[in-house]
């Protein structure tokens, strides 16, 4: 009897893996591609226009920067209801989410730093920890990204 060697089924599951890769890079490839392109809709654009200055002249979690968030009302609600990376999106919070939801939602929160008085990763992280109700190990996840992806590549 000949001995069994691996390399077969080795190989045949590295492609697996690969195709599965390959099908969350195009999801992520459409999300990018389409990332809040609704904030240029006439349901959001006018709000947006008016509270994006405030927002960025206000640190981010501060009551005033709360207070022009909850200014963009109906703006707000409508991109929520049509963007799935923001919790709001479902009814049951992050638990309604799924992996490419959260990586374009971390994504999303990196990109904003830049546009925030002294935008801050981890500092969002934190801030959003008890507001949208992640679990330790989530926060820990998204700690463990922003450290060894996102911070150590800067735009």
């Amino acid at each position: 009897m000949t001995p069994y060697d691996s390399t077969i089924d080795t190989l045949k599951h590295r492609e697996l893996v690969v195709y599965y890769i390959h099908l969350i890079i195009d999801e992520l490839m459409t999300r990018a591609e389409l990332h809040d392109l609704s904030k240029l809709s006439p349901e959001e654009k006018p709000l947006f226009d008016e509270f994006t200055p405030k927002l960025k002249a206000t640190p981010y979690g501060s009551p005033e920067y709360h207070e022009n968030v909850a200014r963009l009302g109906e703006a707000l609600k409508h991109h929520y209801a049509v963007n799935r990376h923001h919790v709001e999106h479902f009814p049951d919070g992050v638990k309604g989410m799924n992996l490419v939801d959260l990586i374009e939602m971390i994504c999303d929160w990196k990109a904003s730093t830049y546009r925030q008085q002294g935008g801050n990763l981890l500092r969002s992280i934190d801030l959003n920890t008890d507001r949208l109700q992640h679990s330790d190990q989530l926060v820990t996840i998204f700690e463990n990204t922003a450290k060894e992806i996102l911070e150590r590549n800067p735009q």
